[in-house]
């Protein structure tokens, strides 16, 4: 089970993923610690209440011109502030049937929710909110059934799953973000580029307890000389874009910081052709990538994660034991010398070079140590 920590430690990766070179670390830590406080409590609020006490809207305008065109429209949302909440705003202060497109972990839990709610419903729409899983093989059918039938399509632009169907929604893009680049699903743009339904962004606030502000964006639409793939770009990076001015003015205001590693675009790791052999290796002089390496305190024990590439490594007593001998430079049979009262020789070898593969560590060209090979290392580290 996922714990507050975890949320909190794996938020912290997130935010050093996408801005280690101009936020301090402790600086991170305070937000981290707050974005997990934050996703908590948005989560208590949305299960305990049945309504919110104050909605304001802003942009209504661009959702009532989508449906009079007659296309329905694709709406989608950051997971940021009261975000969950957008259907039932939809219903009740725009009078506007919604579909929501949620995945398999949740399909059934969020219509639970709806069932709880529908019995207090009391307003004039017949289907107020309809569930579609993301997952099923039928999804980008329905999806499309939906917008026929003239209901706003809503789904989570950051969400991680998407149509199982090897066809282009189960695809990603890469944008720019902050100070690296992510992965989006293109599925909503997909949806809104083959059936002419505009695609809008809806970015939330809290305002106070209860209280909740909405912003419609400008719609998007994919332009007669572009193509498909053309338009799922450019509209995943001009969300990616707002999204960025968001966090960048409230960092702790995104939820999903803590699965930020897993869209982020790491660099690949090392070949193992690509360093001496064990005599060779050993004979270099290495040290930790300190400022490429964080370890998480995780519920289930602590992790060395890799910020180049993205490794994550369970910290056994081996790689604890590794990790102070690395803490200042060593060559490579001291560090097997030290320790081969406490592991073997293969051990250490094999784990030394799952470290240099991972950019854990790093080789250090000495004076003793210039010749033609520590060069090239040095170079393709």
């Amino acid at each position: 089970m996922t714990t507050l920590n975890d949320i909190e430690q794996l938020s912290f990766l997130g935010m050093r993923l996408a801005l280690r070179k101009t936020i301090a670390r402790d600086t991170l830590w305070t937000h981290a610690a707050r974005c997990a406080r934050r996703r908590n409590d948005n989560l208590r609020y949305w299960i305990n209440n049945q309504e919110l006490s104050r909605v304001k809207i802003v942009g209504l305008e661009y959702l009532r011109k989508a449906h009079e065109a007659g296309r329905g429209a694709v709406v989608t949302s950051f997971q940021v502030g009261p975000y969950n909440w957008i259907p039932l705003v939809l219903n009740k202060k725009a009078d506007l049937p919604t579909t929501l497109l949620m995945d398999a972990a949740n399909f059934q839990e969020e219509q639970r929710r709806w069932d709880a709610r529908e019995s207090s419903y009391t307003d004039t729409l017949i289907d107020p909110v309809k569930y579609i899983n993301s997952e099923e093989p039928t999804a980008i059918w329905k999806m499309v059934c939906a917008l026929r039938e003239r209901r706003t399509l809503i789904g989570w632009f950051d969400g991680l799953t998407g149509t199982t169907a090897s066809q282009s929604p189960q695809s990603a893009v890469s944008v720019d973000f902050c100070e690296t680049q992510i992965l989006v699903r293109m599925g909503l743009a997909f949806v809104s580029a083959k059936t002419g339904a505009p695609l809008i962004l809806a970015v939330t606030h809290n305002d106070g307890i209860g209280g909740m502000v909405v912003r419609f964006e400008a719609p998007l639409t994919r332009h007669s000389s572009e193509t498909i793939a053309g338009f799922c770009q450019r509209a995943s990076q001009t969300f990616v874009s707002i999204l960025e001015s968001e966090v960048r003015a409230d960092l702790p205001c995104w939820e999903e910081w803590c699965h930020f590693n897993l869209r982020n675009r790491f660099e690949p790791m090392l070949p193992s052709s690509s360093i001496l052999d064990d005599e060779g290796f050993l004979e270099k002089n290495w040290r930790m990538n300190a400022e490429n390496v964080e370890v998480l305190k995780m519920s289930e024990g602590e992790v060395l994660v890799s910020l180049r590439c993205g490794t994550a490594l369970a910290m056994t007593p081996l790689m604890n034991s590794l990790c102070q001998a690395l803490s200042q430079e060593r060559r490579g049979t001291e560090i097997v010398s030290a320790l081969k009262h406490m592991f073997s020789e293969t051990e250490l070898k094999l784990a030394l070079r799952t470290l240099y593969e991972s950019h854990f560590i790093l080789p250090v060209v000495t004076s003793k140590n210039q010749d033609k090979s520590s060069r090239e290392v040095s170079l393709k580290v």
